[in-house]
């Protein structure tokens, strides 16, 4: 992906950010547990569309299945083959989806992947991430107090030119740039076995009659939700330090041609009924397509990645013990330090 597709690519997300749903609150008092697939469609497949989530969930635990029950073989060849099953098992999980089945309560989130045969327990009050080995019976408990996750922002690097020397003056260029924003809604009906309603949100980012360093293109994703009226669970929010964030640009728009390039840019915008905060999505999809002109001709491409959801139960103070450490579990042996 050349610049004007990384730079648009980010001015999507900022744009989703500005015009999508308000930031998350805690509802520890929500308990929900739901069955999640979450599949990745190439350009090429045909839109999917909602309403078929038990047949799909059903394949994906055949494929599942399929990929367990398969026997190791062993020496040279039989390794051969084993890494020509791994392959094929992953195209099928591709097609299939990934599943997984989420639990939320009390602010802890436990997310079982019956693909590996684990599950992992997330409870922020107790400072505790516990993993559970369901095959063998074992489990870990990591302590985010001793690991903490932190992020560290990657150095500022001044461009350069060849041999360390100062970069070449940069060439003027003119475009026009054409931003379109919208969003609409798609009405209701059951998804998931629950009553959602659909919403569309659009944008797009074009440049044309591109002179100089100025190139054309085209950035565009589509993002469809069907929202239940279920609230959205989430994990208990912790206090701690605060986080500095860099604010963005005022035009990020603009840093998506070199240096030099001077475009026109306009916006048009425009926004029906957006989708409330908070709630239970059970279909999601978003598509990004992207096409650049380069030195060797035109390339364009994009894909999709979709969530379905279903299977959805109310959980309550009587359902506490999914967050536990089961009978019969034995702590797993730490590795040896290298």
């Amino acid at each position: 992906m050349n610049n004007f597709l990384k730079i648009v690519a980010i001015t999507a997300i900022l744009a989703v950010a500005a015009n999508g749903q308000a930031p998350r609150v805690d509802a520890a008092s929500s308990g929900v547990q739901y069955d999640q697939l979450v599949k990745l469609v190439l350009g090429s497949q045909a839109t999917p569309e909602p309403g078929s989530f038990e047949p799909d969930w059903q394949a994906s635990m055949n494929a599942i299945q399929s990929a367990n029950n398969q026997p190791q073989h062993h020496g040279l060849f039989g390794n051969i083959m084993n890494s020509l099953n791994q392959a094929k098992n992953a195209m099928s999980i591709f097609q299939t989806g990934m599943p997984s089945t989420e639990y939320y309560w009390n602010g802890w989130e436990r997310a079982d992947d019956p693909g590996t045969q684990t599950a992992t327990i997330t409870k922020p009050q107790q400072h505790q991430i516990i993993l559970l080995d369901l095959k063998n019976k074992t489990y870990r408990i990591e302590d985010t107090t001793v690991h903490p996750m932190t992020f560290t922002p990657p150095p500022y690097e001044r461009p350069q030119g060849p041999s360390g020397s100062p970069p070449p003056s940069p060439q003027p260029g003119t475009a026009k740039v054409k931003i379109t924003v919208s969003t609409t809604s798609l009405g209701s009906k059951v998804v998931g076995g629950q009553q959602a309603d659909g919403y569309k949100f659009d944008f797009k980012i074009a440049s044309t009659q591109a002179t100089g360093s100025c190139t054309n293109g085209t950035f565009e994703t589509a993002m469809i939700v069907w929202d239940s009226r279920l609230p959205e669970p989430k994990l208990a929010s912790v206090a701690g330090p605060p986080i500095v964030r860099r604010p963005p640009a005022p035009n990020p728009e603009l840093g998506s041609f070199k240096m030099g390039c001077k475009p026109t840019v306009t916006a048009r915008t425009h926004i029906g009924t957006s989708p409330p905060s908070n709630r239970l999505a059970m279909w999601q999809l978003v598509a990004l397509n992207a096409g650049a002109q380069t030195s060797q001709g035109s390339a364009q491409g994009g894909f999709s990645t979709m969530i379905e959801r279903g299977n959805v139960k109310t959980l309550g103070p009587g359902d506490a013990n999914l967050f536990e450490i089961p009978a019969g579990f034995t702590q797993a042996t730490p590795s040896p330090s290298p």
